[in-house]
């Protein structure tokens, strides 16, 4: 929806800018704009100048990412959701974590078994799902299902509009790696989908409050910290803006502990000892039940945002007993107490990283639905309690993502028209705002030592080149090991071991980074493209 006219400046800011995306010769346009999400995805498109959210068909703003085997049928979005109590088994969920991802991973395999559905190895070290599918056993990959819900949001969109749609632009959170966006492209293709751009989620919700354009509303903003609880974790965000409306994104922050359905385990964790003491048996027998109870918890946190009580109504939960009880918001605040204070840690951490104070700070924007949680907007607000900082959250948050992919999109669609080339020339959305490489790539040394080629935080796209001297004794080849760290995390992880041939008297090797965080390292002879998680 366009925003409203406000009063204040303050306030004319807080609402998502449309100004700069109306058009004189069309209403609409047939690109679309996808917040490709963990636990819901939505999409959007340019609809008598204004962005649109589009409904499903359930009437939903948003659509579940989920997929569901039922006997002879698949379901995807709510009707799948509805199936995740009753079918857990063949019910595929947070495929969003899961795409682009090795079973060797570690942290991967830490997340296995909170799965009800069988995860295993198809292709080497490649995740695969084993379900039951029209009586028989039927495996299926994390990009088959991103097609099936990417397939049912385009048809939402196409409802909606009337026209058919082949383009988009699609947002990625900003950990995604070359990998990752790679099998979602592929996904994305399969349903019939030419994406046009990959957006940083962070970049979207920056354009979609208009940050990028030059204003009396947005001349004083400098710094924009973007707090985003979401259903995969909490993503911090600091992006810079010149005095041009150059988006510039600072340094980011994840931390995947600390999610919307870590708020949720708090209390199905709650409820579960609460049935069993209760009735004297063990819940987590049972696969189902569990999946039945997490639903209900997932509603009553959602619930817990605007009221002071929810209540739990689970007939027959576990064999045949009845569940009914009810929770307050002071006792859920002080049940996921030790995550509400923890929340807070990867915005001090953000400042420290990007060398920004709490004072130089200029608007704080809340995204995803957990930052809806009351005493999280409290904790961030007494955070930032001197500064008298206010929380901008007028755009739905679940929606806000979406909006300014949308936007991206129409900008996109309007490219070659003599209208679309001066908003080209003359806006800066449609370069997206300038991305960071997100850590450090080094070498290895002598002595167990690391050399840093290309500093975590570095402005992409970037190339750093070093020589190597070589004499007559020098191998044919000369190895080289690459590695990646994080100022969160040290650690030094192998990236890749390469051997480069030696032709000359000085070996010149590049890293380069494109656009797109792709990292190719090359020498006049030989060249590796590398999967970071830049």
């Amino acid at each position: 929806m366009p925003p409203k006219k406000q009063q204040q400046q303050q306030q004319q800011q807080q609402q998502p800018n449309n100004n700069n995306n109306s058009s004189a010769n069309s209403t609409s346009s047939s690109y679309m704009g996808i917040d490709f999400g963990t636990h819901y995805s939505c999409v959007g498109v340019f609809k008598n100048d204004r962005v649109e959210i589009c409904p499903n068909q359930q009437g939903n703003r948003t659509t579940p990412s989920v997929v569901s085997f039922v006997e002879n049928d698949q379901l995807v979005g709510d009707e799948a959701k509805s199936q995740m109590d009753r079918n857990p088994n063949n019910t595929v969920y947070d495929v969003k974590k899961l795409i682009g991802r090795k079973v060797s991973d570690q942290s991967f395999k830490d997340e296995i078994s909170k799965f009800p559905f069988k995860i295993v190895t198809s292709e080497p070290d490649k995740i695969a799902f084993d379900l039951k599918f029209k009586g028989k056993d039927y495996q299926t990959s994390p990009t088959d299902i991103t097609t099936s819900i990417l397939s049912q949001i385009r048809r939402t969109a196409e409802t909606f509009l009337g026209e058919t749609i082949k383009k988009a632009v699609i947002t990625v959170p900003y950990h995604f790696n070359d990998k990752q966006k790679k099998e979602l492209k592929d996904a994305a293709q399969s349903a019939g989908i030419n994406v046009l751009r990959f957006v940083n989620e962070h970049s979207a919700v920056a354009l979609a409050y208009g940050f990028d354009q030059v204003s009396p509303e947005t001349n004083d903003v400098r710094n924009i910290l973007i707090f985003d609880l979401g259903g995969s974790g909490l993503s911090v965000s600091m992006i810079q803006r010149s005095s041009q409306g150059l988006l510039e994104v600072l340094g980011n922050v994840t931390e995947d502990s600390l999610s919307g359905e870590s708020f949720d385990q708090v209390l199905v964790n709650h409820f579960t000892q609460e049935f069993n003491r209760k009735h004297k048996c063990n819940l987590k027998e049972s696969a189902r039940s569990l999946a039945k109870l997490k639903t209900a918890c997932e509603k009553a946190k959602r619930l817990l945002s605007n009221n002071n009580q929810a209540s739990i109504e689970l007939d027959s939960l576990y064999e045949g007993i009845d569940f009914f009880t009810n929770i307050t918001r002071a006792r859920f605040e002080d049940l996921a107490g030790t995550l509400i204070r923890d929340s807070m840690k990867p915005v001090l951490q953000l400042l420290e990283n990007c060398k920004v104070s709490k004072e130089q700070v200029d608007r704080i924007i809340l995204v995803g639905g957990g930052s809806r949680i009351p005493s999280i907007q409290n904790k961030l607000t007494d955070l930032f309690s001197q500064q008298k900082k206010e929380l901008i959250k007028s755009q739905n948050q679940e929606e806000v993502v979406c909006f300014g992919a949308t936007l991206q999109a129409h900008l996109l669609s309007q490219k070659g028209s003599s209208l679309g080339e001066k908003k080209l020339q003359n806006t800066l959305s449609t370069q997206l705002p300038i991305e960071m490489t997100t850590s450090t790539i080094s070498i290895e040394g002598k002595g167990n030592s690391y050399i840093s080629v290309i500093p975590q935080y570095t402005r992409l796209p970037c190339k750093r080149s070093f020589k190597i001297q070589t004499t007559e004794q020098s191998p044919k080849q000369i190895p080289l090991s690459i590695y990646q760290s994080t100022l969160s995390n040290p650690t030094q992880q192998l990236l890749s071991r390469l051997l480069f041939p030696v032709t000359s008297d000085t070996l010149e090797i590049t890293f380069e980074f494109d656009k797109s965080s792709n990292l190719k390292v090359y020498s006049s002879d030989k060249t590796f493209q590398i999967n970071s998680t830049n």
